[in-house]
């Protein structure tokens, strides 16, 4: 419950304009599939599309854009995966 309360509390620290945008990120289940598994470790995109319906380009393009988000200004990985944990209660 403890790490529960300090990640909704991480949530609500956050601007509107960056929540947002957050939630639009996370808002494909494919990329939050994604993002979740890539959470765990470095693999392969083979082994990240192995689950999915999904070319292999595509999981590719999943990365760049995941890359891409988190290179951002003021975006954080650790947002993605602490959002994506809240979606997922």
């Amino acid at each position: 419950m403890d790490s529960a309360c300090e990640i909704l509390n991480q949530m609500v620290k956050y601007s509107e304009t960056r929540l947002n945008a957050t939630f639009a990120a996370l808002a494909d289940t494919t990329r939050r599939r994604i993002l979740a598994r890539l959470a765990l470790g470095d693999t392969s995109v083979s082994d990240l599309a192995a689950p999915f319906d999904i070319s292999l380009p595509g999981v590719t393009s999943t990365c760049a854009y995941w890359n891409e988000q988190s290179s951002s200004p003021g975006a954080r990985k650790e947002e993605f995966i602490a959002a994506a944990w809240w979606l997922s209660r």
